[in-house]
């Protein structure tokens, strides 16, 4: 059985972590993305369903999963119309982080966030981060990016960021 949920802000248009747990006796990934798109606590979007497989085949039990910025959009570009798509993330960064046994980076290689990515890095610099492999720009892989290149989520492994 899945348990599902997740943490907004107020007015439902940031969202802070999605959690996902399948079996509380493994270990849980704390994997961080661009933005969010359309899961919440009933429904994942194929992004959530590509790392619970790959996840699961690598020996985890759950997923939290939260985002460079946590304003929600299908549309990256306009993570740079508000000067608030960050809001209240880096709280939940330190707050979920300490119960995660493993931080993944995958958060793609879309333009104009080496500002905010470089922050990420540095703030988990210590707990050594894996991704899923590297963009030639040195960018984590992002799970649908690696879905449309035929990788099954079976295949999935992790490295060294």
């Amino acid at each position: 059985m899945m348990n599902k949920s997740v943490i907004f802000d107020e007015t439902q248009k940031f969202r802070y972590v999605l959690f996902r747990d399948w079996d509380t006796t493994k270990p849980i990934a704390l994997c961080i993305g661009l933005n969010p798109s359309k899961a919440d606590s009933k429904k994942d979007d194929p992004t959530i369903a590509w790392l619970i497989k790959s996840l699961r085949s690598l020996g985890f039990g759950g997923l939290r999963m939260m985002n460079l910025y946590a304003l929600i959009s299908s549309q990256p570009h306009k993570l740079f119309e508000t000067c608030d798509a960050i809001k209240d993330n880096n709280f939940w960064f330190d707050h979920i982080s300490k119960d995660c046994n493993e931080i993944i980076f995958c958060w793609g290689s879309f333009m104009k966030i080496e500002y905010r990515a470089q922050q990420i890095q540095k703030k988990f610099i210590d707990r050594q981060p894996k991704c899923f492999g590297k963009n030639k720009n040195g960018s984590p892989w992002h799970p649908l990016g690696m879905m449309y290149a035929g990788l099954k989520p079976e295949q999935a492994t992790l490295t060294k960021f």
